[in-house]
């Protein structure tokens, strides 16, 4: 057995210049074994795959099958990384664990269209997306407030997004609304007395950069609505 290792996450085991001459082939063993179990974990090869399967450290699989689901481990270990590469359409990933990446934030499955591929490192807890980008969900909100007056502050969204504001109030009332993005005013509309041929439903839309935040405030509204589209 050598008398030492190297630092981690790799201990490789090495002999010291007082170790015993006869110990010399099993350190070299011992060494070569444990450069075998790095490399097959942390160094991906790939390996096709026709159907479902638990995916492994040091795996890249290539998925020839449609509607195939690829089950993560569930990152009891640090440094594990794992490469998933579809030729086909919606490839699911799934942990129970959590994914983080660009445009993913704390998802339990990610999907992969054709020719899609993602390469993932665990923290020990949760999975990194270092490579590769998953397919990008399309998802809308709907938030509602029955005010006289209200503000609708929003958190910046991760990605790219297209957002419509819509207030709904009297027509005997004097209503506004303004939007503003990043504390600049994007947007305007009014309805009511002395605005003559303006409908008391008025909507404003506006596209995000990510990470921008807006804002909405409106006065005299019986609805304010917001929708948004990532992009």
């Amino acid at each position: 057995m050598a008398e030492k290792t190297t630092a981690a996450p790799f201990e490789l085991p090495y002999p010291t210049s007082a170790g015993e001459v006869k110990n010399g082939a099993t350190d070299i063993e011992e060494l070569a074994a444990r450069l075998a179990t790095v490399f097959k974990e942390h160094v991906l090869v790939i390996n096709k795959r026709a159907a479902s399967y638990e995916a492994a450290s040091g795996e890249l699989g290539e998925l020839t099958k449609t509607a195939q689901t690829v089950t993560l481990p569930n990152v009891a270990t640090a440094n594990q990384i794992i490469g998933v590469f579809s030729t086909v359409a919606e490839t699911k990933i799934t942990t129970v664990a959590k994914i983080y990446g660009d445009f993913v934030e704390g998802a339990s499955g990610i999907i992969l269209t054709t020719n899609q591929h993602v390469v993932l490192q665990s923290n020990g807890a949760n999975w990194f997306i270092i490579a590769g980008e998953p397919r990008r969900e399309t998802a809308y909100v709907a938030q509602k407030a029955f005010a006289s007056a209200e503000s609708l502050p929003a958190a910046a969204f991760t990605r790219p997004a297209s957002v419509l504001v819509e207030a709904a109030g009297a027509l005997e009332l004097e209503g506004s609304m303004t939007v503003s993005v990043g504390g600049v005013q994007v947007g305007a509309a009014q309805w009511g007395n002395n605005v003559k041929g303006l409908a008391a439903i008025q909507t404003i839309s506006f596209d995000l950069n990510a990470g921008e935040k807006w804002s909405a405030t409106a006065t005299n509204v019986t609805r304010l609505v917001w929708t948004y589209k990532l992009r």
